[in-house]
């Protein structure tokens, strides 16, 4: 999006294995609705020139940060909204509203936003899942998958291992704390992660200062009351007064 400052364009070689990740789709969708002229050719990116023009532009909500209270739907057994996020999102982890739906709420594309009904929901089964493309809520989803009745297994993610922590390693760890079985395994040269639903313990969460590792772990807490998150603040990347709204939702 930058090399529009370029009068002269600009030619960007991709590398690695997630060329087409949900984030390089956002990005040239983004190109797209600002009139950035720009061919992609495989692995290439050629941008042409710096001419470009739009008047008004709606921000999407953070769908990232939306799926902590889209998740506290099957958990917390209620309807949860998110104002102005509709199914015509270009954000990868939209698909986590479809993992909600797979184990059993009900979803809407409602005038306000996206409503994930949780309130039907009496019990829902582990399911087996490949994240790779909204690896983002790997966290998120393991920490759902606790309550489940069944063991759910995570595909594909062994990229979140060099992301802001280990996040396999981080999710394994404080999974086992809080006396939950959980793993992870290669197969056919893919990460995966598998959660046993269990009886859940008091614990402390290390956050190992990660954003997501706070904010999904915090999920098991409002369930059961009890879990404590160590350095919560860290969540300040993404989302700083994320325990602010949620201590907002309990006010009369």
């Amino acid at each position: 999006m930058a090399s529009v400052a370029n009068k002269n364009g600009l030619k960007i070689t991709m590398t690695g294995n997630r060329t087409n990740g949900a984030y390089i789709k956002i990005t040239t969708n983004m190109m797209k609705q600002f009139g950035i002229k720009f061919d992609r050719n495989g692995d290439e990116c050629i941008v042409y020139d710096d001419k470009f023009g739009i008047q008004e532009y709606q921000i999407e909500p953070d769908a990232s940060a939306a799926c902590y209270f889209y998740a506290m739907a099957p958990l917390l057994k209620k309807k949860v909204t998110v104002v102005n996020l509709h199914n015509d999102s270009m954000q990868g982890d939209m698909k986590f509203v479809d993992v909600m739906k797979t184990i059993g709420c009900t979803v809407y594309d409602t005038d306000c936003g996206i409503q994930v009904d949780g309130t039907k929901l009496t019990e829902f089964n582990g399911i087996t899942v490949d994240m790779n493309d909204f690896s983002d809520q790997t966290m998120t989803m393991a920490c759902v998958a606790i309550f489940a009745q069944s063991p759910t297994i995570i595909e594909n993610v062994g990229h979140i291992r060099m992301q802001e922590s280990d996040r396999v390693v981080a999710i394994v760890n404080e999974l086992r704390k809080m006396g939950i079985e959980s793993s992870f395994y290669e197969e056919n040269g893919k990460t995966n992660i598998k959660i046993v639903p269990g009886q859940i313990n008091d614990a402390e969460i290390e956050t190992y200062n990660d954003h997501r590792i706070a904010m999904a772990f915090t999920l098991p807490g409002l369930v059961t009351g009890k879990i404590t998150i160590l350095n919560p603040m860290c969540c300040r990347k993404t989302f700083e007064n994320y325990f602010e709204v949620i201590d907002s939702l309990y006010e009369d």
